[in-house]
């Protein structure tokens, strides 16, 4: 995007966390129509969070159009949830969507069995949920609001799947890691290889 587009776009602000992508204008592009599918993720299923908008619509749909089905976890974000699964299925894709907090650690285990009993297997965990609290000054942070970054930033990936979940391993076994297609729209992403889900047994 050339600078005199990005000074046309009108400032995004909102009150709530999460905010919700349905209420941007314009909305943002998750995906390119000249972005060309070739099949590296065929077979594969990739569990997402903060799948419901922002980077990690972008990650589903492009996964999606290279093959995989997907599943989304995402807090509350109801309407933009529903709008990455028909974007998904538009992309000739299947896509669950699973509501729930990541700071949780038993929502974290309920995820990745709703993957598997979904789809019988789990190939990519793309750790992408993240919250931050904007403040003028360090002192004016809450303890509330450092306890949810944290919980939600930093305590997901001690509860996440690759480290705490029997059945992600058992998954893991069968898999290979696989690297996402989409250069630069995925952060904080990882993968099960095959060495580290054998030494879980």
């Amino acid at each position: 995007m050339n600078e005199e587009a990005k000074q046309q776009l009108p400032p995004q602000e909102q009150e709530h966390q999460p905010g919700r992508q349905s209420e941007m204008h314009p909305q943002p592009e998750s995906i390119r129509d000249s972005y060309r599918g070739s099949g590296r993720l065929d077979g594969k299923v990739a569990l997402i969070t903060g799948g419901d908008s922002g980077i990690g619509r972008a990650v589903a749909v492009h996964f999606a159009r290279e093959g995989a089905k997907v599943v989304i976890g995402y807090l509350e974000e109801n309407k933009d949830a529903a709008e990455t699964a028909r974007l998904v299925r538009e992309e000739g894709s299947e896509c669950t969507t699973v509501a729930g907090d990541v700071g949780d650690p038993e929502f974290c285990r309920e995820l990745v069995q709703r993957a598997v009993d979904e789809h019988g297997r789990l190939d990519i965990l793309v750790n992408n949920a993240a919250e931050q609290h904007t403040v003028e000054k360090p002192e004016e942070l809450t303890a509330e609001q450092v306890e949810r970054t944290f919980r939600t930033n930093v305590f997901a990936y001690i509860n996440s799947p690759p480290r705490r979940s029997s059945t992600w391993a058992r998954a893991a076994r069968s898999s290979t890691p696989v690297r996402s297609p989409v250069s630069g729209a995925m952060k904080n992403s990882s993968t099960m290889p095959r060495r580290r889900a054998r030494s879980m047994r």
